[in-house]
């Protein structure tokens, strides 16, 4: 039993330590990691969280920026408008170091919308044309991590997304990030403002329907649901 309860406090006392050590260090979400690409040409900001007053210094493409957390936790800094450059290292030093290898700089989009642009490239036509021709390290996709452009790796980016963005790379010579949040069958009001609906010429008709939708049958939604998982 005492040999028990003494296991219980010193694992006890190592979470506690570690916990400590968690909360100490400087960290940054996802979406700053390895392989990431910068817009160039506006503001960027950088964020993250540390301990409440610590001190965040943060540098990349020769600029560097600081920062102190506030009560929360919670610190940003923003550099100034880059060049479009390759090759370049995030670093943000706080009481631990953070160091973003592969860091490019060129042209961000952000890829939202439906089952449209959730669709991959492994769904497009003549897939394995595509796929054998994607030698594109300098476009890189991120969902929950950034991936680089491969014949490996292209398979699972967005089939919209990568077309667009492998045009816009040809077009532009700039490094393409895309950050891929698209959701099949989500609502087109989670995209597009009502707002912005209404601006477009085409949708007034639709918006101006002024009856109630009809009710809709059980095995239609179930219809709708099982082709939209085909199409994915």
């Amino acid at each position: 039993m005492k040999t028990h309860l003494r296991f219980l406090n010193a694992l006890t006392i190592t979470l506690v330590f570690l916990a400590t050590r968690t909360q100490a260090n400087v960290r940054l979400p996802s979406i700053f990691s390895d392989h990431m690409v910068l817009q160039a040409g506006l503001g960027v900001p950088v964020w993250g969280w540390a301990d409440p007053g610590e001190g965040i210094v943060v540098s990349v493409n020769s600029q560097t920026q600081s920062a102190t957390a506030d009560s929360d936790g919670k610190w940003q800094v923003k550099f100034d408008a880059m060049k479009a450059d390759e090759s370049q290292t995030l670093t943000v030093r706080g009481k631990n170091t953070l160091v973003i290898n592969d860091v490019l700089i060129g042209e961000v989009w952000l890829c939202s919308g439906q089952s449209n642009m959730a669709l991959p490239v492994t769904k497009a036509a003549d897939f394995s044309r595509e796929q054998s021709a994607a030698v594109w390290p300098r476009i890189r996709t991120f969902t929950t991590k950034w991936v680089v452009c491969s014949p490996e790796t292209v398979g699972d980016f967005s089939a919209t997304g990568y077309f667009f963005g492998r045009e816009v790379h040809q077009k532009t010579g700039r490094a393409v990030g895309l950050i891929n949040r698209s959701a099949g069958g989500s609502p087109i009001e989670l995209w597009t403002s009502l707002e912005a609906q209404k601006d477009v010429a085409e949708l007034k008709p639709t918006l101006e329907v002024k009856e109630p939708p009809k009710a809709v049958s059980k095995d239609a939604i179930a219809q709708a649901e099982s082709d939209r998982k085909q199409a994915l």
